[in-house]
């Protein structure tokens, strides 16, 4: 069976939340499978190590070579790339039957064009469902309003077959098209990687972590406040690793100084921080936003055996109970994280024994051993 990854560009080394999903799911299919991953242009000045690579038997593919540009240049070589697309795709076709293109992109108009291709040559789609784009309130735009409807009430009509990653998603696109084949998968991690790390970090007292983006700066006071109001913060640190511009993240200084802030960090570094961290946060809120998704953090957490702490949203609930391999608050408000911080920090829990269980949820659920043969059956019994 030949699987062909379209629909982004820089998989895996852009340091987005998707690349490790998908260059491990890339990985995984390509164990039994024929796998190639089709690049878009992209500048190299964009370019981030993410730590995470791609198996050998995974052939990547670039429609134009990366290099050094910006501005107009970037967007006329971006859209040539997307003309050029057609053209690579059936010449990996020619050399082997493409039998499935796997579509990542959070464009109705690309599920078009990659459902005209695939029926001029015989091949399915698969989507890799990650968020209920309707909600997203980062896309004020007309075209997006437009777009993301498209996608999320119409999308599942044109995919012959869907990866969603939580329950709601899953859910959603049986709504829209009850007979289509969905298998869940959560997010993979690939746990040896965190095994085999032993890097030191430059912060030597214990330190609750958060990582996210400064852009979201509700989220980052959020859990600030949190911290600020519990007793843990007379004897743990807050670190909170962020992306954003320097206006974001001087606005996340400015709020709280006392936090120590990282950013720009190569993965190796974020997986030691990781490791080294007592408490790792993650509080998800309830909203149909947070409820659809599913945070890759969450199988980073439990692969770098923490101490998650989090909310009875999404689709926590499924995999984590309080006291037993997280630390979970009945809402997501201050006063309900605060009162788990107080909790820790007065030895209501054996927190050793969680962090074992926690490991134990992700090696069952969100390591890349879970879904062994799994996904590639599922892709094998759709084909025809």
């Amino acid at each position: 069976m030949n699987i062909v990854f379209v629909g982004l560009q820089g998989v895996p080394y852009f340091g987005r939340a998707c690349d490790p999903r998908l260059a491990n799911t890339a990985n995984l299919l390509a164990e039994d499978g024929d796998v190639a991953i089709v690049n878009r242009y992209s500048s190299l000045r964009h370019k981030t190590m993410s730590g995470i690579e791609l198996a050998d038997k995974v052939k990547s593919v670039e429609i134009l070579k990366r290099r050094n540009t910006g501005g107009l240049m970037s967007m006329m070589l971006f859209v040539w790339s997307i003309l050029c697309e057609p053209f690579t795709l059936w010449k990996l076709h020619r050399e082997k039957k493409i039998d499935y293109l796997h579509i990542y992109s959070g464009h109705y108009f690309d599920f078009v064009l990659y459902k005209i291709f695939a029926k001029m040559i015989g091949a399915k789609i698969v989507y890799e469902y990650v968020e209920f784009r309707t909600e997203k309130t980062s896309h004020p735009n007309l075209y997006h309003r437009i777009n993301n409807r498209l996608c999320d009430f119409h999308g599942a009509k044109i995919w012959d077959l869907c990866i969603a990653i939580s329950n709601f998603l899953e859910q959603k696109a049986k709504e829209v098209r009850r007979d289509i084949p969905v298998i869940k998968v959560t997010p993979l991690c690939d746990f040896d990687l965190f095994e085999a790390n032993t890097d030191e970090v430059d912060v030597k007292e214990p330190y609750l972590m958060f990582c996210g983006s400064a852009g979201y700066f509700d989220v980052v006071k959020f859990i600030i406040d949190s911290y600020n109001r519990s007793a843990i913060m007379n004897s743990k640190k807050l670190l909170l690793v962020l992306s954003g511009s320097e206006a974001q993240l001087d606005r996340v200084r400015e709020y709280e100084a006392n936090a120590i802030i990282r950013t720009k960090l190569p993965y190796n570094m974020l997986v030691a921080y990781y490791k080294h961290a007592y408490g790792l946060m993650i509080p998800l809120r309830n909203t149909t936003e947070d409820i659809a998704r599913f945070p890759n953090k969450v199988c980073e957490y439990t692969a770098a055996k923490g101490l998650i702490i989090t909310t009875c949203y999404g689709e926590m609930p499924y995999y984590f109970k309080n006291g037993e391999n997280a630390i979970v608050a009945d809402d997501c408000t201050v006063e309900a994280i605060a009162k788990r911080l107080d909790e820790v920090e007065a030895g209501k829990y054996d927190v050793e024994q969680i962090r074992k269980n926690c490991y134990q949820t992700g090696l069952d659920n969100f390591s890349i051993g879970a879904y062994k043969n799994k996904l590639y059956r599922f892709l094998l019994d759709n084909r025809k």
